[in-house]
C-alpha cells in the first residue's frame, strides 16, 4: 500500500471516530486515548508488533457501532432506562458486523465484538468468560472502563485517578482480567513502562501514519460496510470518496460520483444548500451537527437525513475539504408525522371530550335549574290555584251574602217607615189618653190604669225613643256589610284574568279590608294615597302582592307598631311604599327573601312563596320590587309599576 493510501485510511478512520464522538460529545477523544493505552498495555504484556497493531486499531474503532445508536439515547442528559440501555448494548455487535466484511479486519472485528464481556461471564453480547474472551478484548475492557470513569458523564462527574484505580481493583476477577488490571495499574503508577509512554496524551498521536493493513481497497471496504451515507469532498466541493450507501441514493456507483458535485445529482435548490453548508464549514473550521436535510433521490422519492459534517484537514491541519455522514431518518420522520397526527387527533378528541363533558355538565346544570324552576312554578301555580279558588269562594260567599243583605237592608228601610207611621198613631193615642183621663167614668179610669201599668212595665217611652236609633244603627251595619262584600268582590275579581285598567289606591283599600283582622290588633295603618292614574295590569294578582306585603308587615311587628302605605306617581311610573316598624332584616336575609321556599317564620306560619310570587307578578307587569331594612328599625318595600299605554304588552 502506498504512503498516500495509508494516510487516507488513517485520516478516514480518524474522521469516522470524530463523527462518532460528535454523536456522543461526552466521549470526545475517548477512542484515541483508549487506543494509545491499549497499545501500551499490549506492549507490556509482550505481544508482537502485529498483535499490538490489531489491538490498537480495535481500540480505535471499538465504539464504531454507536453510529447505529439513535442520538436521543447517546445524548440523553441522565441515566438510561432499561430499554435504552438494551439499545446501547447492541453497539459491540453492530461494530463487529460493520468490519466483518473486511478480510484483514476480521480479528479486529472479533476483538470489538467482545470488549464488553466480563471475566466472570456476566458481560455481553455472548457471555464469554476467562481465557475464552480474546486478549485484545480484555485489554480494551480494562482501559475503556478506566477512561470512562475519569471522564465527565451526563449523570456524574469524573472520578479522581485514585478512585478509578480502586474501582479497577474491586472489579478484578469479576468484570476485569486480574493480570491485565495489575499491569495497567503498574503503568499508571509509572512502576513499569515509564519510558514507553508516547508524547502528548491529550493530542493526537504522531504515529497515525503507521498502518498495519496492506490492500489499497481497505478504506473503501470499510466505508461500504457502514449503512449511513459517508462522503469526502475537496475544497471545490467535488466528491473524493463516497461509500456505497451514498451512491445508492443517487442510483449510481461510488466510482461514478468521484470528481462530481451535488449539482450533478440533486435539484439546484438542494445542491445549493449543501454547497453553502460546505463553504461555511471550510471557512469557519467548525462542524455542523445534527442538521436535518430533505433530499430527493434519483427516483424522485423524498428522504430526510440527519447530517454531521466536519472539516477535512491534511497533516498540517489545513482544511482541504469536508467529510460528512448522513443517516436516513425518513421512516423516523414518517413515524413522527404519524405520531404527530395521532397526537393531534388525540388532542382534538380530548378537547371534544372535554367540550362534550362541559356541555354535558352545563346541560345537567340547566336541567337541574329547569327542574327546580319547574318545581317552583308548580308550587306557585298551586298557590295561585289556591288563591284563585279562595277568590272564587270569596266571590261566591259575597254573592250569597249580598242577596240576604239586600232584602234585610230593604226591610229595615220599610220598617223605619212603619215606625214613623206607628209614632203618628201613638201620638193620637196619647191625646186620646189625656182626654179620657178627664172623664169621670170608673170603667174608663180602670182601663186607663191598666194601660199605664202596661206602658210602665215595657218602658214604652224608651222603646219609642230608641226604636229609630236601633233601626238607624242596623241600617249602618248593613252598609258596612255591603262595603265588605263589595271589597271582597273587588279583591277576588272572579273571572278577571285578562289585562285591564287598575285603580291601585282602590285595590290597596279593598285588600286592607280583607286583611284588616290581621292588622287591627298589631298596627296603626297610616294611609298616604297620592293622586295616581290607573295602570294596565291584572287586578287579582296585584291584590295578592299587596296582601302578602301587608300580612308580612303585620307579622314583622311583635306587639304594637305602625304600617304606612304611600302611593305616588313619578316619571311615568307609580310607586307603592309599604313600611313597617317591625324587627327588620339582615343583609343576608334580604339577599334571599325573593327565593322560593325561603322563610324566616316558624313552621306552619309561612310557605316561603309569598314574596317569591309577588316578585314574579311585579316582573310580569314590567315593574320592580325593592326592599330596604334595618334590624330593629323596620322594613320598607317599594313597588314600581309603569303607567304604560294602549300598546303596552304584559
Amino acid at each position: 500500500m502506498s504512503q498516500q493510501s495509508k494516510s487516507d485510511l488513517l485520516a478516514t478512520i480518524t474522521v469516522l471516530i470524530k463523527l462518532i464522538e460528535m454523536k456522543d460529545p461526552y466521549t470526545e477523544g475517548h477512542s484515541e486515548k483508549v487506543s494509545m493505552w491499549s497499545e501500551i498495555v499490549a506492549r507490556n504484556l509482550g505481544l508482537n508488533k502485529k498483535e499490538q497493531e490489531e489491538i490498537k486499531l480495535a481500540a480505535r474503532l471499538h465504539d464504531i457501532g454507536k453510529i447505529s445508536i439513535p442520538d436521543r439515547i447517546l445524548n440523553k442528559p441522565g441515566r438510561l432506562n432499561k430499554e435504552e440501555y438494551a439499545e446501547v448494548k447492541k453497539h459491540p455487535g453492530l461494530g463487529a458486523d460493520i468490519l466483518s466484511n473486511i478480510d484483514r479486519l476480521k480479528k479486529v472485528s472479533r476483538i470489538i465484538r467482545h470488549h464488553h464481556e466480563w471475566y466472570n461471564g456476566e458481560g455481553y453480547p455472548d457471555g464469554l468468560a476467562g481465557e475464552k474472551i480474546p486478549l485484545g478484548s480484555r485489554i480494551i475492557n480494562v482501559v475503556d472502563a478506566y477512561q470512562a470513569m475519569i471522564s465527565n458523564r451526563p449523570y456524574r462527574k469524573a472520578f479522581p485517578k485514585e478512585k478509578a484505580i480502586a474501582e479497577l481493583k474491586r472489579g478484578a476477577g469479576t468484570q476485569f482480567d486480574p493480570e491485565i488490571v495489575r499491569v495497567f495499574i503498574e503503568i499508571l503508577n509509572e512502576k513499569r513502562g515509564k519510558d514507553q509512554l508516547p508524547e502528548g496524551l491529550e493530542v493526537r498521536q504522531k504515529q497515525t501514519k503507521e498502518v498495519s493493513v496492506k490492500e489499497c481497497n481497505l478504506l473503501q471496504t470499510l466505508m461500504d460496510s457502514i449503512p449511513d451515507c459517508i462522503y469526502f469532498k475537496d475544497d471545490k466541493n467535488r466528491f473524493v470518496r463516497v461509500n456505497r450507501a451514498r451512491a445508492k441514493l443517487s442510483k449510481t456507483t461510488p466510482e461514478n460520483m468521484i470528481g462530481k458535485t451535488d449539482f450533478d445529482f440533486f435539484s439546484e435548490e438542494e445542491a445549493k444548500k449543501a454547497f453553502e453548508d460546505d463553504r461555511q464549514i471550510m471557512q469557519s473550521g467548525k462542524p455542523i451537527i445534527g442538521k436535518l436535510e430533505r433530499i430527493t433521490d434519483a427516483e424522485g422519492k423524498e428522504h430526510w437525513f440527519s447530517v454531521i459534517k466536519v472539516p477535512w484537514c491534511d497533516e498540517q491541519g489545513k482544511v482541504i475539504g469536508v467529510v460528512g455522514i448522513s443517516r436516513d431518518i425518513t421512516e423516523q420522520k414518517k413515524i413522527e408525522k404519524l405520531i404527530g397526527r395521532y397526537a393531534e387527533e388525540v388532542k382534538r378528541a380530548k378537547e371534544n371530550a372535554e367540550k362534550n363533558s362541559k356541555n354535558l355538565a352545563r346541560t345537567i346544570k340547566e336541567l337541574k335549574l329547569a327542574n327546580e324552576k319547574l318545581k317552583q312554578t308548580q308550587s306557585q301555580l298551586l298557590q295561585q290555584e289556591k288563591m284563585a279558588s279562595i277568590g272564587q269562594l270569596a266571590a261566591g260567599v259575597a254573592h250569597e251574602i249580598n242577596n240576604p243583605t239586600g232584602f234585610v237592608s230593604s226591610n229595615l228601610g220599610t220598617m223605619g217607615e212603619y215606625v214613623e207611621d206607628l209614632m203618628k198613631v201613638f201620638e193620637k193615642y196619647d191625646k186620646l189618653y189625656d182626654f179620657c183621663k178627664k172623664l169621670e167614668d170608673e170603667r174608663i179610669a180602670s182601663l186607663l190604669r191598666e194601660i199605664e201599668d202596661a206602658k210602665e212595665s215595657i218602658d214604652l217611652d224608651f222603646i219609642l225613643e230608641d226604636f229609630n236609633k236601633v233601626i238607624e244603627e242596623s241600617k249602618e251595619g248593613m252598609q258596612r256589610i255591603k262595603k265588605i262584600v263589595q271589597n271582597l268582590k273587588d279583591f277576588s275579581h272572579p273571572g278577571e284574568e285578562k289585562l285591564t285598567y287598575v285603580d291601585v289606591n282602590k285595590a290597596i283599600e279593598s285588600t286592607l279590608s280583607i286583611v284588616w283582622n290581621e292588622l287591627k290588633y298589631k298596627a296603626e295603618v297610616i294611609k298616604e294615597y297620592g293622586e295616581i292614574p290607573e295602570i294596565k295590569g291584572y287586578p287579582q294578582q296585584l291584590n295578592q302582592v299587596f296582601m302578602n306585603m301587608l300580612i308580612n308587615a303585620a307579622q314583622a311587628i311583635k306587639e304594637k307598631g305602625r304600617i304606612r302605605i304611600k302611593t305616588y306617581a313619578e316619571d311615568k311610573n307609580i310607586f307603592i311604599e309599604i313600611s313597617d316598624t317591625g324587627v327588620g332584616m339582615s343583609e343576608e336575609v334580604m339577599s334571599h327573601i325573593f327565593e322560593p321556599f325561603f322563610t324566616t317564620k316558624e313552621v306552619g306560619r309561612g310557605t316561603g312563596l309569598g314574596l317569591s310570587m309577588s316578585y314574579g307578578i311585579i316582573k310580569k307587569h314590567n315593574g320592580e320590587i325593592k326592599v330596604k331594612s334595618k334590624i330593629g328599625e323596620g322594613t320598607t318595600f317599594t313597588v314600581k309599576l309603569p303607567l304604560g299605554d294602549e300598546d303596552t304588552q304584559i
